[in-house]
């Protein structure tokens, strides 16, 4: 639950400072990332020891998550805290909290086994990170150089994709070492 905390305060801080082409816009684009939102729903379930312990941390996670985005951002820029839950972004992300928090909580406790659903589970979040960095936000390529429009945003689409696949990597090989013995 610190976790989720952590990165919806963070990502509200960030939002704040991320005006520009700049170093705060990868930051904002990683804390802002769904995927990087999904992983803390998962880890709040993968150190859980019981299936539905983990299915309600996924959802108090994600819950929390979003809660510290909105209080912070609030209390950033001066507005109502009652204000920020007022909107409909708001409401959208707590009820996808309460929907997807359970889910994710259970991949996480899946992740867990050692065998092939685990396996699966815990490769959900990198494949995650690739599908949203290689297919909803590709890289800008529209000036001469491939990384000239905006490179510290390019280079963290890159990045992150580069620890997705290594992530991969790594998780598919210490299931095969594990799985031989």
């Amino acid at each position: 639950m610190l976790a989720g905390i952590a990165v919806g305060s963070s990502a509200a801080v960030v939002d704040s400072l991320s005006a520009g082409l700049d170093k705060w816009r990868a930051l904002d684009w990683v804390l802002n990332a769904g995927c990087v939102w999904a992983g803390v729903g998962v880890l709040a379930g993968r150190v859980q020891s019981r299936a539905v312990a983990a299915s309600l941390m996924g959802a108090a996670s994600l819950l929390a998550t979003v809660v510290s985005y909105y209080v912070v951002g609030a209390l950033r820029f001066g507005t109502s805290v009652g204000l920020a839950f007022s909107s409909s972004r708001s409401v959208e992300w707590l009820g996808l909290a309460v929907v997807g928090g359970p889910v994710l909580g259970f991949v996480g406790f899946c992740a867990r086994r050692g065998d092939l659903l685990g396996l699966a589970a815990r490769l959900a979040v990198p494949v995650a990170v690739l599908v949203e960095e290689l297919a909803i936000h590709p890289l800008d390529t529209r000036a001469t150089g491939a990384f000239a429009v905006d490179p510290w945003l390019n280079w963290t689409h890159a990045g992150m994709a580069a620890v997705a696949v290594a992530w991969m990597l790594v998780s598919m090989a210490r299931w095969r070492v594990s799985s031989r013995t």
